[in-house]
């Protein structure tokens, strides 16, 4: 039986994605082929808000914003650092799709 998450979740428009935790969730999640991803509504996300940036990858947050194309908020409060650099020197093509498909950033560095 084939669930369609937008009609589990009709309303949802934001992600919010922990990274202090340190769990494999983020790599699955930003595998479109996992069951954790297949319960997203990618095409009803307008924001993702990823608090805590330690266990997550530069290509994870490029993934998801792939499948998330209707994206146009990104909120990050980067603990390491990591994220932003990620964004900024385009590690992993971040910096591309961020630059090509999010208006608003928030990038909030708790490194200081």
């Amino acid at each position: 039986m084939s669930v369609n998450p937008v009609d589990l979740f009709p309303r949802a428009n934001e992600l919010f994605v922990d990274g202090f935790r340190g769990n494999n969730y983020v790599s699955d999640l930003s595998n479109g082929e996992s069951s954790i991803s297949s319960l997203v509504p990618w095409s009803l996300l307008t924001k993702i808000s990823i608090d805590g940036t330690y266990h997550i990858k530069a290509a994870e947050v490029e993934a998801i914003l792939r499948m998330a194309y209707n994206v146009h908020t990104l909120q990050t409060c980067d603990d390491d650092g990591s994220l932003s650099h990620a964004i900024l020197h385009n590690i992993d093509n971040l910096g591309t799709r961020a630059n090509g498909q999010v208006s608003i950033s928030i990038l909030k560095d708790k490194t200081h």
